[in-house]
């Protein structure tokens, strides 16, 4: 394994981890750019609003 897989291994599994950590687990088979895609989406919706004034959001 080159250098460049090694790093991509662990790229990939960083984000399965994440995605597990917001209750996403269906990720067998899924390229790294369809799991970067549904880390984004998942965490665009976990958004909290602090403040009262942005509440519209």
């Amino acid at each position: 394994m080159k250098a460049f897989e090694a790093e991509e291994n662990i790229m990939v599994k960083h984000i399965i981890d994440q995605l597990h950590q917001l209750g996403y687990y269906e990720t067998a088979g899924k390229s790294k750019r369809e799991l970067i895609t549904k880390l984004a989406a998942k965490r665009a919706v976990e958004v909290r609003v602090e403040d009262p004034g942005s509440g519209w959001f």
